[in-house]
């Protein structure tokens, strides 16, 4: 279960570096990527 919560974590950094050029539309995905995380983890928590 950690591992494949690292890979995601590695995964996503790797996303916004490569897309790095492209940084005013990234910064936004990056952000709702952020979002729906934090709405998992509430959901999760509160089962």
């Amino acid at each position: 279960m950690i591992k494949i919560i690292i890979i995601h974590i590695r995964a996503c950094f790797h996303k916004v570096f490569m897309n790095a050029t492209q940084l005013s539309t990234q910064g936004n995905d990056y952000i709702n990527h952020q979002r729906l995380h934090l709405t998992t983890k509430k959901q999760i928590i509160n089962r």
